[in-house]
């Protein structure tokens, strides 16, 4: 696995920035030149060896000092067209910041999230890599990112310039110019499937499932919910991939419905049902009591078909509890909520 970052402190007056970058990175260590900062994880006596001797074992460096010592350090080591770690100098108060090396291996990617952690600017003078130009704790829109908590260690290791791997459908990952391994042990997964991820798999699920739901005015909540998650389940479909859920205008009052959407923290969308009775060709189970007390022959397959497109379609018919109805059905890839029926007027 590719070497954690090691942030150089030469100053007790530098150490504030220093703990600041080594909160950011984490599994970063800091060391501080024998004597200066005696809590250090690690001291050094000789400087300009110990900074050639990370830069050999190809240690990622942030070192808080003049660029101009990190240059003569290394100096001797460069060979053209070879692959170096980055090491970025930064300033003693953290607002300035410069990729001196391994621009193209996570350098530049490493200046920018240092600076913006900061408040300081980084001085990129290459191109470099667009790594992480994208931040993977912020992916875009109808996208989830199933396990936040783990964004950052798996940034921290290809701010490093660890290689990733990428399992799914996911072409804005693709897009971001990774340096891809089959084997590599940093994951990116994009999948619909209810994965928990971990510090080296990110999980993200694209929001391309409607929830259809239909319920009386009486139905609790927690029957709703609780008939919902089931049917998630039983499609073996992660809550993150739902884009909306989706109802009869006429019923976006009740109460069960308002919260199952902010159960899921998902909006709420509406239909007519004029709107849900041309999706009857498609119904799973189309009911001639339902259109006669609603005017379309399905509510919960109705609006989760109505909510996916022309191109969706159901992959679970209706379930049904005492007071209410749920039915998921998936577009191709995922939504856009605008286009999404249109918020109730409740």
């Amino acid at each position: 696995m590719t070497a954690s970052p090691v942030v150089l402190v030469m100053t007790a007056a530098a150490l504030p920035t220093a703990r600041r970058i080594e909160a950011a990175l984490p599994g970063a260590s800091l060391q501080a030149l024998a004597g200066r900062l005696p809590d250090a994880d690690t001291q050094f006596s000789d400087t300009i060896d110990h900074i050639r001797g990370l830069f050999a074992a190809r240690v990622p460096i942030i070192a808080l000092c003049p660029a101009e010592l990190l240059i003569r350090a290394i100096a001797p080591l460069l060979q053209a067209g070879s692959r170096a770690s980055p090491i970025v100098a930064v300033s003693e108060d953290g607002t300035s910041v410069v990729p001196l090396v391994g621009a193209a291996f996570g350098g530049n990617a490493l200046a920018r999230h240092l600076a913006a952690v900061l408040g300081g600017q980084a001085a990129i003078t290459a191109p470099g890599n667009p790594v992480l130009a994208l931040a993977l704790d912020q992916p875009p829109a109808g996208w989830c990112l199933a396990n936040p908590q783990d964004a950052a260690p798996v940034m921290a290791e290809l701010y490093a310039g660890a290689p990733v791997r990428i399992e799914g459908d996911a072409p804005w990952l693709v897009a971001m110019g990774l340096p891809f391994d089959d084997s590599a042990d940093i994951t990116l997964c994009a999948t619909t499937a209810p994965l928990t991820g971990s510090p080296t798999c990110l999980v993200y699920h694209p929001r391309r499932v409607v929830l259809g739901a239909g319920c009386s005015q009486t139905c609790r909540a927690d029957e709703l919910i609780a008939l919902a998650e089931a049917a998630l389940r039983e499609a073996d479909i992660a809550a993150g991939t739902l884009a909306a859920v989706a109802s009869l205008d006429r019923k976006a009052g009740a109460p069960a419905l308002i919260a199952l959407a902010q159960h899921f923290a998902v909006p709420l969308r509406v239909f007519s049902a004029e709107d849900l009775e041309r999706e009857t060709p498609r119904l799973a189970n189309p009911s001639d009591l339902v259109f006669a007390q609603t005017g379309c022959h399905g509510v919960s397959e109705g609006a989760a078909l109505a909510g996916s497109g022309p191109q969706g379609g159901l992959i679970l018919d209706k379930r049904k509890s005492e007071r209410a109805t749920v039915a998921l059905a998936a577009a191709p890839g995922p939504l856009d909520l605008v286009a999404i029926g249109h918020a109730p007027e409740i």
